[in-house]
């Protein structure tokens, strides 16, 4: 038979009659590619029923309509020689509004100072006061001083001990292997020896 003479279009929405369906069927569980087309068109009505359906417009808009004109501000912005006028019209307003507002500048006359009856002596100073402050002072900053000094002594000999643990080990670790080449070196050399 051939697979051309069957309608797998109406047989896929249902507009065959049941005669010609029982024919397809039996057609397409015989012939693979016809089994395989009614899946495609099968898959392809499933997609378009699962897409709404939208109300179709009932005007359409068209360029020439005002909807699409671009408003005032929009023009404004489209070009930069009027965005550049725009932009020094404001500047002028703007100057010439502060210029207009701007109270008038007040004439100050200053007059000459009060003149001074009698200036002040000044008062004594409190020397003794003043070097017993420094003095003290001074000892705050010495025994601080010597407080940090012990601190970094201490570190120093800390870190002297330990790098001195780290030198005796590292030299232990060398002795150890001298002695291990030097007995593989009298090994060898007893071998040698022997072999003569």
């Amino acid at each position: 038979m051939n697979c051309s003479s069957f309608d797998l279009k109406a047989y896929v929405l249902n507009e065959s009659g049941p005669g010609d369906r029982r024919a397809v069927e039996q057609h397409a569980a015989a012939c693979a590619a016809c089994a395989e087309e009614i899946e495609r068109l099968s898959l392809t009505c499933a997609a378009l029923r699962a897409v709404p359906q939208e109300e179709m417009p009932r005007r359409i808009a068209f360029v020439s309509d005002k909807v699409f004109e671009p408003r005032w501000y929009q023009r404004l912005w489209d070009s930069p020689a009027r965005l550049g006028f725009a932009s020094a019209a404001l500047l002028s307003a703007a100057i010439l509004t502060h210029a207009l507002t701007r109270p008038a500048p007040v004439a100050v006359t200053l007059a000459p100072p009060p003149a001074v009856a009698s200036v002040a002596a000044p008062a004594p100073l409190d020397l003794d006061g003043i070097r017993k402050l420094i003095a003290e002072s001074e000892a705050r900053q010495a025994k601080l001083l010597a407080g940090q000094i012990a601190a970094s002594e201490q570190r120093a000999e800390r870190n002297l001990r330990e790098t001195k643990a780290a030198i005796d080990i590292s030299f232990e670790g060398i002795g150890r292997q001298i002695n291990v080449l030097r007995h593989g070196m009298q090994t060898a050399s007893a071998g040698l020896g022997g072999a003569q």
